[in-house]
């Protein structure tokens, strides 16, 4: 048997006798008294700064096998393991993993001096023994706060193993632990360079990365896991789940610490001189949804309008997205290939048509004979505005997401909100119940090839929360279109796609794209009385939503619909404060944990539709013991998300500010 070591740090820890000790003579005679059992001296040599040692065969015969040592220590009987141990130290054993296993086993039980003794004796055995090195670094690392020391075994493994991603992984880990961020940064580091694809490695630096202030770079690492992690199927759930919280905790830090109107203000400069008209952004509290443009040529105005809500979290990105429309707009027209999206009384006349053959389905859903029309107007202009929004939005998104880093965690939290809103009006079981399949079948195949590019983006998986796998096929297929053309689009070729996905799902007879240049303009049409809806007017209705955002209430029930309009006309809802005090009674002597399981649970049931009018048949394992009608379970969530992530509760879309306030001051009382 011979063992080598080098002349370095790493010797005299496992030796510490030989420091001071220059000379070789006086070195091989220290080792030999070391390494001498029974009589046989060892045969040393010094050779070019390394030191070998030659042992005789018969001082390392074993006695007995490990394995029932190893089978002991695995199942955590650590008495019989040690048992057997010290019988083997007894009869001579010079085997590393021998001392190595009891080391660990005395780590373990909260004996570090002593777990020190048994595996330095394990490396004087076999000083590569790289699972010894590790223990030997963690136990300095975690235990004694000795980072400098801990390091001289960490640099021997890389030595001996220097692509051992797992082990340079686990090193930073006990590092980062001890609190050390930048020292356990590199080791991160090292090991993402040996496998950019070892997602633990991924997670381990965006963690890393969050704790020491770099969001931007977290955020990036975070998104990186979660693709690496969808592509490869990995099944550590609590990886994904941690993984997934952090990057949603990272985004909402960069969104807390960013200014977002210096954002866009650049893009915006860039997008006047292009377009050779000013564009006027306002801030405007009264429009319908978080964001929209006015082109100016659509309105017979001098400039282009953004109006936003400044209210609304990550209002930038919408701004972004809406100045990109515009972008994509003046690049067609360079081409000569903008059209205008238009509608004809004949149009609506065709889908109402098509529409009458689910009438009876939609009568005995729960639609009235009295709203049926006005039910159906809507339907018509929703899937209009989804079949012309869902192509282009695809490729605005790539190309704020490819040009602009910086808005990217901001675009994140953005799109999550809107498209899990999308993903609730997709499982509305009402929709099913009254919506025409046809309407109901475009709309979810369409949503799903947004959920695919954020996936693509982002990481973040929520396809599976719509279970239609017809559907599913038929979007796959024709969001591979658009993967085709994203790389290499020319100008107005997002209209090609339009059509494309028009014909695919039997769409095309309800609109049409007119080029712009044999389209009369609004301030000079003609009262020809053909009831043609010309692109300005379709245009207003979709950049009113432009996330299609308000599509899915045209799913609503109609009691629904009534009791918002009353609930208007009386302001407050009485039931849901009342609700609201029973929660804020509930979470009172319960910490923010509790709340956020609540919170969560909430969520969840919510994608897949909670009906406010529902009496008490909803239960929450985290609430046990009690049942919930559909105002007590908003009430809660409201109340939950309200404690837990205040900064989030906008994203509810819960208009119940003035309730939870009066209930928290009734609480008071």
């Amino acid at each position: 048997m011979k063992i080598i070591y080098r002349i370095d740090e790493f010797l005299y820890q496992i030796f510490p006798g030989l420091k001071g000790i220059s000379k070789d003579k006086e070195i091989i005679k220290t080792l030999q008294e070391t390494f001498s059992v029974e009589g046989h001296v060892p045969s040393i040599q010094i050779i070019d700064g390394f030191i070998h040692i030659d042992l005789a065969d018969d001082q390392v015969k074993e006695t007995q096998t490990l394995s029932q040592i190893i089978k002991n220590a695995e199942n955590g009987h650590f008495e019989k393991a040690k048992d057997l141990i010290k019988d083997l130290i007894q009869h001579g054993t010079k085997n590393s993993e021998v001392f190595r296993i009891y080391g660990q086993i005395l780590s373990d039980e909260g004996d570090q001096e002593e777990g020190v003794n048994q595996l330095i004796e394990a490396l004087k055995w076999d000083p590569q023994n790289t699972n010894a090195l590790i223990m030997m670094g963690n136990i300095y690392a975690s235990f004694h706060n000795d980072i400098e020391v801990a390091e001289i075994y960490y640099r021997k493994v890389l030595e001996h193993e220097s692509k051992n991603y797992i082990a340079l992984n686990n090193i930073a880990g006990i590092i980062a632990k001890s609190g050390n961020l930048e020292k356990a940064l590199t080791y991160f580091e090292k090991a993402f360079e040996i496998n950019p694809k070892y997602p633990n490695s991924l997670y381990g630096l965006a963690l890393t990365l969050y704790n020491l202030g770099d969001f931007h770079g977290a955020f990036e690492k975070a998104s990186m896991t979660l693709k690496i992690i969808n592509d490869q199927k990995v099944k550590d759930q609590n990886l994904l789940r941690s993984c997934q919280s952090l990057q949603l905790e990272i985004a909402k830090a960069v969104l807390s610490e960013t200014d977002e109107d210096l954002l866009f203000g650049p893009f915006l400069h860039q997008l006047e001189q292009q377009t050779s008209k000013n564009i006027d952004v306002v801030i405007d509290d009264n429009i319908g949804t978080p964001a929209k443009i006015e082109i100016a040529e659509y309105r017979g105005n001098p400039n282009h309008t953004i109006r936003y809500k400044k209210t609304t979290p990550g209002y930038a990105h919408l701004v972004f997205h809406e100045l990109t429309h515009l972008e994509l707009i003046d690049e067609a027209r360079k081409e000569n290939e903008n059209y205008l999206f238009t509608s004809t009384a004949k149009n609506e006349a065709t889908f109402f048509k098509r529409a009458e053959k689910d009438k009876k389905k939609m009568i005995k859903g729960g639609l009235t004979e009295v709203n049926y029309r006005h039910f159906l107007k809507q339907m018509f202009n929703g899937i209009n505005l989804q079949i012309y929004n869902a192509p282009i939005d695809l490729f605005i998104e790539q190309r704020l997401y490819d040009r602009y880093p910086e808005l990217r965690p901001i675009q994140f939290l953005s799109l999550l909100g809107l498209h899990s809103q999308a993903i609730a009006g997709a499982n509305d079981p009402t929709a099913k119940k009254i919506a025409p399949d046809f309407v109901r079948d475009a709309n979810i195949i369409l949503t799903y090839t947004q959920l695919f590019q954020l996936e693509e983006l982002f990481g973040i998986d929520l396809v599976d929360q719509i279970k239609e796998p017809v559907l599913f096929k038929k979007a796959k297929s024709i969001y591979e279109e658009y993967l085709k053309m994203k790389d290499d689009r020319e100008g107005g070729e997002e209209y090609d796609l339009i059509k494309w996905w028009a014909d695919d799902l039997n769409l095309s007879a309800y609109f049409t794209l007119e080029h712009e240049n044999q389209t009369t303009p609004k301030k000079e049409k003609p009262d020809t009385g053909t009831n043609l809806k010309f692109a300005e007017d379709i245009l207003a209705e979709i950049e009113n939503d432009p996330y299609n955002l308000e599509t899915h209430t045209a799913f609503e029930e109609e009691k629904m619909k009534k009791f918002v309009e009353a609930n208007q006309k009386q302001g407050m809802n009485m039931a849901v404060m009342m609700h609201m005090l029973g929660a804020l009674q509930y979470f009172s002597n319960k910490s923010k944990e509790k709340a956020k399981e609540v919170g969560f649970e909430v969520a969840e049931l919510g994608r897949l539709g909670i009906d406010p009018h529902e009496k008490e048949r909803y239960s929450l394992s985290s609430v046990p013991g009690q049942s919930f009608s559909g105002w007590k379970l908003l009430a809660y969530m409201y109340v939950s998300w309200a404690i837990f992530d205040p900064s989030m509760v906008a994203h509810l879309q819960l208009d119940f500010e003035e309730e939870y306030n009066l209930a928290k001051g009734l609480l008071k009382q």
